[in-house]
């Protein structure tokens, strides 16, 4: 399934392609993430970036913020499109989505906190 892998240590953008089906299995995006644990968040109508559970309990890790998302992610991200419940094919550009990223070096992502919910339009 086409995705977007947004890789925070290395501040690239890349095109990839997850396997096995992310519907069928969560193997894959692990791999691409780097962790063991994975979560989903929308981020848009339609657009999901998944992500490490654990990402901001480690070390410090670089990470990323995306533009009108109020959310700080540690360490990589693949966005997809679909929702919690059904990932689909990430329609957009490795290009168009590096034009709506802010890197975070390692001391810029928050320490975990107390928990808070957001709530996106």
């Amino acid at each position: 399934m086409k995705a977007v892998l947004i890789k925070a240590t290395e501040r690239k953008v890349v095109a990839v392609d997850v396997k096995p089906d992310p519907n069928r299995s969560l193997e894959g995006l692990r791999a691409l993430i780097g962790c063991e644990w994975v979560q989903p968040v929308v981020v848009g109508d339609g657009v999901t970036i998944w992500v490490d559970e654990e990402g901001r309990l480690k070390l410090p890790s670089a990470g990323f913020r995306l533009t009108g998302i109020p959310i700080d992610f540690a360490g990589n991200g693949v966005l997809l499109g679909g929702d919690a419940e059904r990932a689909r094919a990430c329609k957009a550009s490795p290009e168009v989505v590096a034009l709506g990223v802010r890197w975070l070096a390692p001391e810029q992502v928050p320490p975990p906190g107390r928990p808070e919910f957001i709530f996106l339009p």
